[in-house]
């Protein structure tokens, strides 16, 4: 059964499948989220239109071969010729697919032209790659690494991932950590913030997914960026402390961090300004109720540079809150009587590293 209905799931199964499944099957694959009960009718028919789309982007309708039996879904030539090539010369692909994402074991060895071999052009290495990616086969993976390191650069041609939005994805934070030594042993020059075809990072999957050690490494080991983050489910309470360390970026206009129940409604809105909305070096403290801001505090102490490292810990009790920096404090009501923080955003020219 799927666990999501996107591109990369349809791709996936009919790889599974050899290249050709009937669509009975993969109808009966995706039926959790076509016959969602908790869908409207029109919901379900927008639904079913969505995934139509994503068959047709990848594969065509093939007839059936007898009456009364299912028609054939078969991937198109670019996807059936990378899965056609990664069979011949990896016949065992699919051995590792379909268990617990293991650790890869990377370990640097030297590079030459022999460690290459003759029997595996690179292309169909490529392919092997992208293909091993994207099932989750770890064994593959680390196996084509060792012979060609620069296939971490490669990206998969459907979605755009790269094999850290696939590690992310499939939330193996140990491999992860590795894949990052083993091409620092090597040179290669990972891009962390790399995008995929639809604009998401690895960052961005990790989240989506739920994986925190994933997101840990990316964000404390791997040093990806990390703007406009928004955390919800806190329940921090009277005299504990949320700290957030990270880097003022080098052009930074202002940035700004907010905690409170939610969005609309904050118990401190705390904006240091270097040059923005008519303020040159202030710090802005307010506070929002409903959707509707307070009235703006305006503190003349302005302790911050750019490119400055610095952490910052707030903390409240039932009259005010605090923001403590390494040479600042600054105080501001707690106007709204706020009993515990729920939520935090930080937003702006500020690169986080750590909460």
């Amino acid at each position: 059964m799927a666990r999501e209905l996107s591109q990369e799931a349809v791709l996936d199964f009919l790889w599974a499948a050899g290249g050709r499944a009937p669509n009975t099957a993969l109808l009966r694959h995706f039926q959790r989220f076509l016959r969602d009960p908790a869908l409207t009718e029109q919901q379900r028919r927008e639904r079913r239109e969505y995934f139509k789309s994503l068959v047709n982007s990848l594969a065509t309708v093939h007839p059936a071969a007898a009456p009364g039996a299912s028609k054939d879904i078969v991937l198109r030539r670019r996807s059936q010729l990378a899965l056609s090539e990664v069979q011949d010369t990896l016949p065992s692909l699919h051995d590792d697919c379909g268990r617990q994402p293991r650790s890869l074991l990377f370990k640097s060895s030297p590079r030459n032209a022999a460690s290459r071999g003759p029997s595996v052009p690179l292309g169909q290495r490529e392919h092997a790659w992208l293909v091993a990616m994207s099932a989750g086969c770890w064994a593959q993976v680390r196996g084509l690494f060792l012979e060609e390191p620069e296939l971490a650069l490669q990206r998969d041609f459907i979605s755009g991932f790269t094999v850290l939005h696939w590690l992310a994805k499939h939330g193996d934070g140990p491999g992860l950590q590795e894949l990052a030594a083993a091409a620092r042993r090597v040179g290669l020059a990972l891009d962390v913030d790399a995008r995929s075809g639809c604009g998401y990072t690895p960052l961005h999957l990790a989240a989506i997914h739920g994986h925190q050690l994933v997101i840990k490494v990316l964000v404390l080991q791997l040093g990806c960026q990390v703007q406009g983050l928004v955390v919800t489910q806190l329940d921090v309470e009277p005299g504990e402390c949320i700290k957030v360390k990270g880097k003022i970026q080098s052009d930074a206009k202002g940035f700004a961090v907010n905690v409170g129940k939610d969005s609309n409604t904050l118990m401190l809105h705390f904006n240091p300004r270097f040059d923005c909305h008519g303020d040159v070096n202030t710090i802005v403290c307010n506070s929002k109720e409903d959707g509707t801001w307070g009235e703006e505090d305006r503190k003349a102490d302005f302790p911050f540079q750019h490119g400055d490292k610095i952490e910052i810990c707030i903390s409240f009790d039932e009259t005010e809150a605090t923001v403590k920096l390494s040479e600042a404090e600054f105080k501001f009501p707690n106007r709204l009587g706020m009993e515990k923080i729920e939520y935090l955003a930080v937003e702006g020219d500020f690169k986080v590293k750590a909460i």
